[in-house]
């Protein structure tokens, strides 16, 4: 049975280390050296400052969130009407400020906030982090240097965090080299740091990556599995994260019943959902998650994973014992007595079709 004990810190929600009204970006997040700003159009033109505001609100809000790209911590501003004004580069701010302002949160940090700048600062912090952690690295390795990076993982691990709780659909989260980078990074923090962080985290939101092996599928047979029970629970946390009710989720239910029979881990259940997520993404779909579509990302998932297909010209470049090894690995087995290499290429290909 999975307990909160089993459980790492990312990239699932640490359910009370951020307070509901707190900064939206850590302390040290900094992006002002970047040469660009992301823009999200989509949340651009839902925000009121676009649907209501005039021309001149629509600027004032624009330059208020490029002015708050380069302040520390990013997407921030200071809550004082004069730099506000300032800032927003509009003449009339006292009449524009009562729409432009309606799309910023005031933190406890007693600084605004810009939700959609937050979350675009927060992506290019966490690169940012991660490209500075594997320059360091290489250095490491050119100059024969000992470094200390617990710093920089923090701050990763921190941003990651603060990402999550933002929009957990991040394209960073999606990116599944970033997240294997961030979750790398994130195991670097002190086994103090990560216990403490274990202890906060939301049993029903956590979910664990490197349990699984991608390249064989295997999962480690210490890794806790999961009862009928917890599944449910766990599905039931995930789906109301996204203000969604699970649909046929008691742990009486026969695909959560059979879900229990394969021995999930914590990680396969949470890939599984967040592939069932995007499928409905994908479909425009804004039905909840039901366990039946779960299932069949599971067992996708545990089906053992062929070779890459090569081409026939890929394979006609390669040597007979080359030849022989890729047949075998992609279940092919060894040429028949007397057959030729045409012919057995032609074979693999078919196998493969």
């Amino acid at each position: 049975m999975a307990t909160s004990k089993d459980l790492v810190p990312l990239p699932a929600p640490l359910a009370g280390t951020l307070q509901a009204d707190g900064p939206l970006t850590p302390r040290e997040c900094d992006v002002a050296t970047l040469p660009f700003m992301p823009l999200l159009i989509y949340e651009l033109e839902k925000s009121d400052a676009w649907r209501f505001g005039n021309s001149d609100e629509r600027a004032a809000s624009l330059s208020l969130q490029i002015a708050s790209w380069k302040e520390v911590p990013a997407a921030s501003l200071p809550n004082d009407d004069r730099a506000l004004s300032i800032l927003s580069r509009s003449e009339c701010w006292a009449t524009t400020k009562s729409i432009v302002l309606r799309d910023w949160k005031l933190a406890t940090d007693g600084r605004l906030y810009h939700k959609s700048v937050a979350q675009c600062a927060l992506e290019s912090w966490i690169k940012t982090l991660l490209q500075r952690i594997s320059g360091m690295k290489g250095n490491a390795i050119r100059w024969k240097l000992e470094i200390d990076l617990k710093h920089l993982k923090a701050q990763v691990a921190q941003a990651a965090e603060y990402l999550w709780r933002l929009n957990p659909q991040s394209r960073i989260f999606r990116d599944q080299k970033t997240l294997n980078k961030i979750i790398s990074e994130s195991d670097g923090e002190s086994g103090g740091d990560r216990h403490k962080h274990r202890q906060s985290q939301s049993q029903s939101q956590s979910h664990r990556h490197h349990d699984v092996d991608e390249r064989s599928n295997h999962i480690d047979p210490a890794t806790p599995r999961l009862d009928a029970k917890e599944i449910s629970e766990n599905l039931c946390a995930w789906e109301a994260a996204r203000t969604k009710t699970l649909r046929n989720h008691g742990p009486e239910n026969d695909k959560i019943i059979h879900l229990a029979r394969l021995d999930l881990t914590i990680t396969e259940l949470r890939i599984a959902y967040d592939q069932a997520v995007s499928k409905r993404a994908d479909d425009n779909e804004a039905a909840s998650i039901n366990a039946g579509l779960i299932l069949v990302f599971v067992e996708k998932n545990r089906q053992p994973k062929r070779p890459k297909r090569k081409a026939s010209w890929e394979l006609r470049a390669m040597d007979l014992n080359q030849l022989v090894t890729y047949a075998r690995n992609v279940g092919v087995g060894d040429a028949y007595p007397g057959e030729g290499a045409d012919s057995y290429i032609a074979r693999i290909l078919a196998y493969q079709a």
